[in-house]
Formats: C-alpha cells, structure tokens, sequence
C-alpha cells in the first residue's frame, strides 16, 4: 500500500554547504566548481539529464545539492523523501539550484482489485499523491505495476480501473508513466504492459522505460515501436551479467551501477528508439547499489560520475547519428601506471601527435575528467603497451571503469584469458583495450582471491 509519510520536523540547512566527499579515492578533482548551472559544452546535447535520489546517501538537502552541483537539470523525488521535508521545502530548495522536479515516484498497488472498495481506498490515496505531485510542481507519477499476488490480471478489471486513474491524474494535469517491475504479479514484461497502454488508451496513460527490467528477463525493446509519443520517463542503468543464483529483487536492489559501468548491450539501441519515438522527456538515472549507499558524505562523488555516464551516451549516441564530435577518438599509443596508483596525475599517456594530445584534452573537458587530463602526456615516448591498475574498493573498480570508456575510449575485452570473476559472476579484474592494441588490467585486490594467477599480458 502506497501511503504518503507526514515529514518529520526538517529544514534546509543553513548556510548552505556542499556534501563532504568520501576521500579514498583516486579521483582527486576539486568537487563543486561548476555551480548550479547546465554546463555551456552540453547545451546542444538532446536531452536533459535527471537522477533518483535513491542514488545516494545521505539527506535529502544533501542529495539535491549534489545533484545541483554535478550539473545535473533535474531531479527524481522518492517517497520516502517527503519524511524529512515538505514538497513546498523541497521545490523551493531545488528552484534556488536551477533545479526541476521531473517526476514522483513510486506509486505502487493501485490496479487489479476484484473488491470495488480496496479499489475505490487505493484510488483516494492515488488523488493525494496527485496532489503532493503539484506540490511539487511536477506534471508526472510513477505506477508500478501491482505487486500484491492478491490482485488479478483480468483485462476486464485491470484496464477500466487504470483509465479511472488517468482520468483522475488529468483534471489535476498529471500525466501517469506505468512501469513493469520486473517482479509485479501480473505484467512483469514489457509487452504485456505495453497491451494494457494501449487498452487503457488515454494521452495522459504512458510507459516508463526502465533498462534494468527490461534487460533482466532479456526483453527486446521492439514492442514499444508502438508507443509513439507514449513513452514517459526513462530510467538507465547498467549491470554485469550476474549469475541466475542472485534472486531478481537482490539484484535490482543491490548490484545496478550506471551506464557503460557495466555489460548492457543496448543502452545506445534505446536512445535511437526513444527519438524515433518522439521522447521529448529527461534521460534520468535509477541506481540501486550498497556501493553508493553504504558510505554516507560521498554524494558529489556519485552524483559526477552519474552524469559523466549520461553525457557519454548523449555524445557517443550524437556522434554516432549526428555527425558531432563530442568524443573524438583518441590515439594513444602506451599508457603506464605507478604501482601504487593514488591519482589520475600519476599516469603517463604517450601520442604520435600534438594534435592528439589536444584531442585528448578535449574528451577528458567534454566528460569532465580534469583529473585524468591532468596526467603527463608524451609525445612519441617508449611506453608500454599495456596498463595496470590495482584499486582497493569496489566502488573504485565501477568508477574506473567509466572513467577508461568515457574519457579514454577504451573498451572491455569481454573474452580475455585475464578476466576473473567471482561465483556471481561479478567482475574482480578486467581488461580494457583500445582500437591501437594498447591494454589496461583493472584490478579489485579488496576481493580478488589469493590464489589467482597474476599473469601478465
């Protein structure tokens, strides 16, 4: 049952100050400098770019502050948000960061009920958190499709109640993104939901594209060729290929990481979709994992490398189909690490050119690695043609990982000898090349057992 908490006594804090960063890393970037403004070199990209808070840890001041820093356009508001402030507090401290709201979310068990009067209670608590969605001055709400293994999935049932619903959310101007979870009781796949879209048929009655619960029960993204203009949010993330031992509700809640931090296949498939489909919303962000959760004061660092990871699918997706260069290829010919790797400004990166040089200066402003561009470039130097990097947790492993693809071009050679993993399946050392044959072995020594073989390349 989807009830709406009353807030607990909270105020934005004042003076205002920047979430504290979690400081063993290898990212040694001054946080917070851009302010709270979209970045000028992004304003041609397509999209707008959002996150969950449930991305994070910490308070809700400071997950919207670390959004608004980042440079992020707008934010995902959770429910469990309006138990510490309330929707005026949360608007208000948002709008003074350049902030929108661009959805509420979860809406869960509405739809599926024999019993006209548990119908008729769950649509009373659906018009309150109508309500609460102006409040915040967001024009759209998240339904999860029903979960309770008392509802049924009789079309007869299911559809006349979702077009109630609608109807209601339209003399509030709301807009309603149903979503399968991949867990729900009745239409936990994606064709089945998009039947039940069509049927309900109302302008204001869409879908929510999230990529986990389609990839999880590996659903092809075809059957939403059908919903022109009825895509209404999309959700991103990434995963590695866990193993089936992992029980789904586990794996959505602990294991997501951002895109191109895992396996996907079809993260840049879904953009070409959504602008055939006329999407005109957010790209946003729903994350669960301990990794960025379990530490609280690291928010910043969350909130950069979740919008490095937007801004890398916006640019590769525009070179790709665009004819932009936002991510031009980079020809770096050796690349050396020192064995006690603490900063990006350690490495030795070697080009043929000096033209290559300013292109690689150019990637690593456009995705926001300064760090990574603070390290010494060679010209024509006599370096390896193969990196080691060894990291200690594994939230450094995941944000490597993108750092590598985004700002470097490398790529994960999914089929090396030199790929180890533990029995999820989840990744303890990787190996990353580029298209010159250069090499980077990425290694996670918090978890990598002691009797794997430290073969070199």
């Amino acid at each position: 049952m989807t009830t709406l908490p009353t807030p607990k006594a909270s105020k934005p804090p004042s003076p205002i100050s920047g979430s504290k960063i979690y400081q063993k890393t290898i990212f040694t970037q001054d946080h917070g400098t851009y302010g709270y403004s979209h970045a000028s070199q992004w304003k041609d990209l397509p999209y707008e770019n959002s996150i969950a808070t449930v991305c994070f840890e910490g308070t809700i001041w400071e997950k919207i502050d670390a959004t608004a820093k980042a440079g992020f356009d707008a934010i995902e508001i959770m429910t469990p948000d309006l138990e510490e402030a309330t929707p005026e507090q949360i608007v208000e401290y948002c709008e003074t960061r350049n902030l929108s709201i661009s959805i509420l979310q979860p809406f869960r068990d509405l739809e599926g009920y024999t019993n006209q009067g548990t119908f008729e209670e769950k649509l009373r608590q659906f018009e309150d958190y109508l309500v609460t969605c102006r409040k915040l001055k967001s024009n759209l709400v998240l339904l999860c499709a029903n979960c309770d293994k008392n509802s049924v999935s009789d079309l007869e049932v299911v559809v006349p109640q979702l077009r109630q619903a609608a109807n209601l959310a339209a003399k509030y101007g709301i807009r309603i993104a149903y979503e399968n979870l991949s867990w729900a009781a009745h239409y936990s796949h994606l064709e089945n939901l998009v039947s039940v879209i069509e049927l309900v048929d109302r302008d204001n009655f869409g879908i929510c594209v999230d990529l986990f619960h389609i990839n999880i029960h590996g659903l092809s993204l075809g059957c939403l060729e059908s919903l022109l203009r009825k895509v209404f949010f999309v959700q991103y993330c990434d995963s590695p290929p866990l193993t089936k031992d992992i029980d789904i509700l586990e794996h959505a809640r602990n294991y997501r990481v951002f895109p191109f931090q895992g396996l996907y296949k079809n993260v840049l498939e879904s953009l070409e979709l959504l602008e055939r489909l006329h999407y005109d919303g957010p790209l946003s962000l729903e994350v669960f994992n301990l990794l960025y959760r379990e530490r609280s004061g690291q928010c910043l660092c969350v909130a950069e490398d979740a919008l490095r990871s937007l801004v890398f699918l916006q640019g590769k997706y525009c070179d790709l189909h665009k004819g932009t260069s936002y991510l031009p290829a980079l020809k770096i010919t050796g690349i050396e690490f020192p064995e006690y790797f603490e900063s990006w400004s350690q490495a030795r990166i070697s080009f043929d050119s000096e033209g290559d040089i300013d292109t690689f200066h150019e990637r690593t402003s456009f995705t926001r690695y300064f760090e990574i561009k603070a390290a010494t470039t060679l010209l024509g130097g006599k370096l390896a043609n193969i990196g080691y990097i060894r990291v200690s947790s594994r939230l450094e492993f995941t944000r490597t990982i993108l750092a590598l693809r985004a700002a470097l071009g490398f790529e994960p050679c999914e089929n090396h000898k030199l790929n180890i993993s533990n029995g999820f399946n989840l990744p303890l050392q990787s190996v990353f090349c580029n298209e010159l044959g250069v090499s980077v072995v990425l290694t996670l020594l918090e978890e990598f057992p002691n009797n794997a073989h430290d073969e070199r390349l």
